[in-house]
């Protein structure tokens, strides 16, 4: 998993386009905001550690 920056006109955030916003890209795709499959996935993982 990795972040990089983007200038994408979707994020409300951004100022439609005119500004920067993070962007995750997992398993090659890449997302605007972290999907509820991923947070499960990591609160498995860390439930698991303990």
């Amino acid at each position: 998993m990795t972040t990089t920056s983007c200038s994408c006109a979707s994020c409300d955030s951004c100022g439609g386009g005119n500004a920067e916003c993070r962007t995750l890209r997992y398993n090659g795709e890449e997302y605007e905001a972290i999907p509820p499959e991923l947070i499960g996935r990591a609160a498995a993982k860390a439930l698991e550690m303990e």
